[in-house]
Protein backbone atom coordinates (compact mmCIF):
# COMPACT_ATOMS: atom_id res chain seq x y z
CA UNK A 1 0.00 0.00 0.00
CA UNK A 2 1.44 3.43 -0.91
CA UNK A 3 2.27 5.82 1.91
CA UNK A 4 2.57 9.57 2.30
CA UNK A 5 5.49 11.04 4.25
CA UNK A 6 4.18 14.14 6.04
CA UNK A 7 6.76 16.81 6.92
CA UNK A 8 7.03 17.91 10.53
CA UNK A 9 5.51 21.33 9.72
CA UNK A 10 2.24 19.62 8.72
CA UNK A 11 2.07 16.89 11.35
CA UNK A 12 -0.27 18.97 13.51
CA UNK A 13 -2.91 17.99 10.94
CA UNK A 14 -2.11 14.27 11.29
CA UNK A 15 -1.95 14.07 15.09
CA UNK A 16 1.83 13.85 14.86
CA UNK A 17 1.88 10.93 12.42
CA UNK A 18 4.72 11.10 9.90
CA UNK A 19 3.59 8.29 7.58
CA UNK A 20 0.04 7.80 6.39
CA UNK A 21 -0.95 4.79 4.30
CA UNK A 22 -3.34 5.29 1.41
CA UNK A 23 -5.17 3.17 -1.14
CA UNK A 24 -4.89 5.95 -3.74
CA UNK A 25 -3.55 5.16 -7.21
CA UNK A 26 -2.32 8.68 -8.09
CA UNK A 27 -0.61 11.48 -6.18
CA UNK A 28 -3.70 13.67 -6.67
CA UNK A 29 -5.92 11.01 -5.11
CA UNK A 30 -3.41 10.45 -2.29
CA UNK A 31 -3.54 14.13 -1.33
CA UNK A 32 -7.35 14.10 -1.55
CA UNK A 33 -7.45 10.99 0.67
CA UNK A 34 -5.06 12.62 3.13
CA UNK A 35 -7.26 15.73 3.25
CA UNK A 36 -10.44 13.70 3.76
CA UNK A 37 -8.85 12.01 6.75
CA UNK A 38 -6.97 15.09 8.00
CA UNK A 39 -8.95 18.16 6.87
CA UNK A 40 -7.01 21.30 5.98
CA UNK A 41 -3.76 19.68 4.94
CA UNK A 42 -4.44 19.94 1.19
CA UNK A 43 -4.80 23.73 1.49
CA UNK A 44 -1.21 23.83 2.77
CA UNK A 45 0.07 21.82 -0.20
CA UNK A 46 -2.16 22.88 -3.12
CA UNK A 47 -3.17 26.34 -4.31
CA UNK A 48 -6.74 27.46 -5.04
CA UNK A 49 -6.65 25.97 -8.54
CA UNK A 50 -5.50 22.57 -7.27
CA UNK A 51 -1.86 22.89 -8.39
CA UNK A 52 1.09 22.23 -6.10
CA UNK A 53 2.10 25.45 -4.35
CA UNK A 54 5.40 26.90 -5.64
CA UNK A 55 7.26 26.38 -2.37
CA UNK A 56 6.26 22.70 -2.07
CA UNK A 57 7.89 19.74 -3.83
CA UNK A 58 6.32 16.31 -3.99
CA UNK A 59 8.35 13.21 -4.67
CA UNK A 60 7.40 9.64 -5.45
CA UNK A 61 10.40 7.72 -4.27
CA UNK A 62 13.36 9.82 -5.41
CA UNK A 63 11.57 11.40 -8.39
CA UNK A 64 10.05 14.90 -8.30
CA UNK A 65 6.52 14.61 -9.69
CA UNK A 66 7.27 17.68 -11.83
CA UNK A 67 9.52 15.42 -13.92
CA UNK A 68 6.84 12.72 -14.04
CA UNK A 69 3.10 13.16 -14.67
CA UNK A 70 2.61 15.79 -11.97
CA UNK A 71 -0.30 15.15 -9.65
CA UNK A 72 -1.49 12.44 -12.04
CA UNK A 73 1.65 10.36 -11.35
CA UNK A 74 0.58 6.76 -10.77
CA UNK A 75 1.38 5.08 -7.48
CA UNK A 76 2.47 1.49 -7.03
CA UNK A 77 1.91 -0.74 -4.01
CA UNK A 78 5.20 0.18 -2.33
CA UNK A 79 5.57 3.80 -3.41
CA UNK A 80 6.26 6.52 -0.87
CA UNK A 81 4.99 10.02 -1.56
CA UNK A 82 7.05 12.68 0.21
CA UNK A 83 5.78 16.23 0.68
CA UNK A 84 8.79 18.53 0.99
CA UNK A 85 8.36 22.21 1.93
CA UNK A 86 11.03 24.59 0.71
CA UNK A 87 13.61 25.71 3.22
CA UNK A 88 14.91 29.26 3.04
CA UNK A 89 17.29 31.32 5.03
CA UNK A 90 20.69 30.70 6.44
CA UNK A 91 23.78 32.81 6.26
CA UNK A 92 26.66 33.23 3.93
CA UNK A 93 29.89 31.68 5.01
Amino acid sequence: MPSIRVPSALRSFTNGNSDIETTATTVRDAIADLDRRHPGIAARVLDGSGAVKPFIRIFVGSEDIGALAGLDTKLGERDEVAIIPAIAGGSRA
